[in-house]
């Protein structure tokens, strides 16, 4: 014998909080993935500058102009590092609020999941319970049956 189907009160609301919580462990993934992408454009940047000065060309091989040449393209590239390491420090801190974001999501996810699942527990309590007193019914009916016939006898 089976009892009434369990369907959780809050099932909308769990539904809900599901979708969200996949929605923030998307935007996290796309924020971890920008952010290795940006430290990945400094790295590159940093490089270029390091080859930069490397490849510095000593003052009394070249003219003025050439190290005025050099001197802008090094500038430019330092430029370019500081900007890398500026949108790098914005990606991280993106991370960290949709890092927050999920966790925060998560947290009320799980909640809701608890309730639920001490919802379904007392509800297929109940229904043990149910069965084994319409078990009982049944057996104390039928030794009731059985008891009159041989008592007809």
């Amino acid at each position: 014998m089976s009892g009434n189907k369990f369907r959780f009160s809050l099932q909308s609301v769990l539904d809900l909080r599901e979708y969200e919580t996949e929605k923030a462990r998307y935007f996290l993934a796309q924020a971890v993935s920008d952010r290795r992408a940006q430290e990945e454009a400094v790295r590159r940047a940093e490089e270029r500058l390091r080859e930069l000065n490397n490849n510095a060309p000593a003052a009394g091989e070249v003219d003025l102009q050439t190290l005025r040449q050099y001197d802008a393209f090094r500038q430019h590239a330092r430029q370019l590092r500081d900007t890398a390491r500026d949108q790098l420090d914005q990606y991280r801190q993106r991370e960290d609020a949709a890092r927050s974001n999920w966790v925060e999501r998560r947290q009320a996810q799980e909640s809701l999941e608890t309730l639920h699942d001490g919802e379904k527990d007392q509800h297929e309590k109940k229904v043990a319970e149910s069965e084994m007193a319409f078990l009982d019914e049944q057996a104390v009916m039928r030794y009731c049956r059985n008891d009159n016939n041989t008592s007809l006898l």
